[in-house]
């Protein structure tokens, strides 16, 4: 092991020595929920690992409108996320700024991409790979009744994040997202 694969090993047997010393109690039902929840998106996730070529195909025809903003990159999906709380509760998160019009390539962080229902179907990402061509982070946004299920893709064609969005009245009474960069390792 590396230093830091040192260090993490120490924090983690710390971690379990100061909860089994103290009086905390897990409530197994909570646990086995979030078990659960996680295990679901895990399978949306691996039946979405070989789909990106098809949901990039069919979502470009349905394109009929693109937005633009810069800024808010550490939260998910910038300017249109799901959440209608997460930048208040966690601190230095904030939502990027729409343009009015297309910017030059390099002065947006985002892409939107809406289809003939201005649904948000593609979100765009640029990093440091991407040219005005190729080499986006995207993620793409299933809809099915009241559930909107978002799966991530890095630029390289790996999927990194899931997000399911739960609907009641047309208001979000759900939010859940899991990053799966790493979900291999886990024994779930």
């Amino acid at each position: 092991m590396d230093e830091f694969e040192l260090m993490l090993e120490e924090i983690r047997k710390s971690t379990l020595q100061t909860l089994e010393n103290s009086n905390i109690k897990i409530d197994l039902e909570k646990l086995n929920r979030f078990k659960g929840i996680i295990s679901e998106l895990v399978s949306i996730r691996n039946e979405s690992e070989e789909q990106l070529a098809h949901l990039r195909t069919l979502t470009e025809k349905e394109i009929v409108n693109v937005q633009y903003s810069k800024g808010g990159e550490t939260i998910h999906r910038d300017y249109y996320c799901p959440s209608p709380v997460l930048d208040l509760i966690v601190g230095a998160l904030k939502r990027g700024k729409l343009f009015k019009r297309k910017p030059h390539f390099g002065r947006y962080s985002y892409e939107y991409c809406f289809d003939t229902n201005n649904r948000l179907i593609l979100v765009r990402g640029v990093n440091e790979f991407t040219t005005p061509d190729s080499n986006f982070n995207e993620e793409y946004l299933l809809y099915k009744s009241n559930i909107i299920t978002g799966v991530e893709f890095e630029h390289t064609g790996d999927i990194v994040a899931v997000s399911r969005c739960t609907f009641e009245n047309n208001n979000i009474v759900k939010y859940e997202r899991n990053l799966l960069k790493r979900i291999r390792e886990l024994d779930l």
